[in-house]
């Protein structure tokens, strides 16, 4: 299943204002219910400040909505959903990188009850 991306600033300023967040190590998640009939939407947000390469952020871009492409169906409503990394792993191999996102996408995706 396809995910949509939120491209509009005013789309993503809505959900980060109104939607419930919830915070992790890593990365906070806020979601914001959407009208029905419309798809799942996920918005990432990764600032130079929190990770200098542009190589490393469209990295993390790439697991981030990999792991919602993968878990849409699972999805129980249809939502709007910024993701905004606050800090990455350390580690520079990208193993180390992809497992320490995908499991802190997991777990916060739980607690925000997403899944």
């Amino acid at each position: 299943m396809k995910i949509a991306h939120i491209q509009k600033s005013s789309d993503f300023n809505d959900v980060v204002s109104r939607g419930k967040k919830t915070e992790g190590k890593l990365l906070s998640v806020y979601s914001l219910r959407s009208c029905e009939g419309e798809p799942l939407k996920v918005g990432i947000i990764i600032s130079k400040k929190t990770e200098k390469s542009a190589v490393r952020r469209n990295y993390l871009r790439r697991l981030i909505y990999a792991f919602f492409t993968e878990k849409a169906p699972g999805i129980k409503e249809r939502a709007l959903i910024v993701v905004r990394v606050i800090k990455t792993p350390g580690e520079n191999k990208r193993k180390v990188i992809s497992k320490a996102i995908r499991e802190e996408l997991e777990k916060v995706a739980e607690k925000a009850r997403l899944i």
